[in-house]
């Protein structure tokens, strides 16, 4: 696990004691991409989205700016808190989106 993720998992945590039964703390998805989102998260899991150093070099600096908004509106549940950087979302991953995904280009089964 990453050292940030150390910091974000259990600050999501601490922020939504009105929300645990629909957490699974147990359940990290560390994923890098929304492809292995969709392949390994289900819901409840804590998403933890973090851009490879390759990845964030590529993108340009609107691209780093959007990814929180791309991600959580793809894969983040609203009801929860969601804590976020230009590199990365730590979020609840829910699948109430699903329909939208293959307009972005995302894998659906």
């Amino acid at each position: 696990m990453k050292p940030l993720s150390l910091f974000l998992i259990p600050l999501l945590l601490a922020t939504a004691p009105g929300y645990a039964d629909s957490i699974n703390p147990s359940r990290i998805c560390d994923v890098t991409n929304g492809a292995d989102a969709v392949r390994e998260c289900r819901d409840g899991d804590l998403l933890l989205f973090n851009m490879t150093e390759k990845q964030v070099m590529k993108q340009s600096a609107l691209d780093r700016l959007t990814l929180p908004l791309d991600v959580s509106g793809a894969f983040c549940n609203f009801t929860s808190p969601i804590v976020y950087t230009t590199a990365g979302v730590t979020c609840v991953f829910t699948t109430a989106r699903k329909k939208g995904w293959k307009a972005l280009g995302l894998p659906v089964d």
